[in-house]
């Protein structure tokens, strides 16, 4: 399994996590298909100084970065996915490896709770619509 097979199967588990909880389902996927990688925490620096002061993401052994979650909070123009560092010569990249736990229990705690946020939210959402449907046929 590639890295870019991990990111397009946990891209919507991941999607309203944060950086250290993407980080972290990340690695243990990367780490169960043998791809080593070390786990980052520090800042991404742009032109106009720090982006964000607290930011977590995976550098693998070649040197390619994997961030999903720097665009949430420096803006579209941000490295997004998986990159050499020279692809956006306008971000830096400064941190140290981080002590992460990636284990098989925190990834299915993520993941499960990544899973009932969901299914909440859809169940709110049809809440909402036959709430609305109900007082538009008995306002009528």
């Amino acid at each position: 399994m590639t890295v870019e097979q991990i990111v397009n199967e946990e891209a919507i588990t991941i999607e309203n996590f944060e950086c250290d909880g993407a980080s972290r389902v990340l690695s243990y996927r990367l780490t169960q298909a043998g791809i080593n990688h070390k786990i980052y925490a520090g800042q991404l620096i742009g032109l106009k100084g720090v982006l964000i002061s607290l930011h977590v993401w995976i550098k693998l052994h070649d040197g390619r970065i994997l961030d999903t979650k720097a665009r949430m909070w420096a803006g579209n123009s941000a490295p997004h996915g998986l990159f050499f560092p020279d692809e956006f010569p306008d971000f830096h990249y400064v941190g140290e490896p981080a002590r992460l736990e990636a284990s098989k229990s925190i990834y299915d705690v993520l993941v499960i709770d990544a899973q009932l946020s969901k299914g909440i939210a859809k169940q709110m959402k049809e809440l909402m619509l036959l709430r609305t449907a109900a007082q538009s046929q008995s306002g009528a």
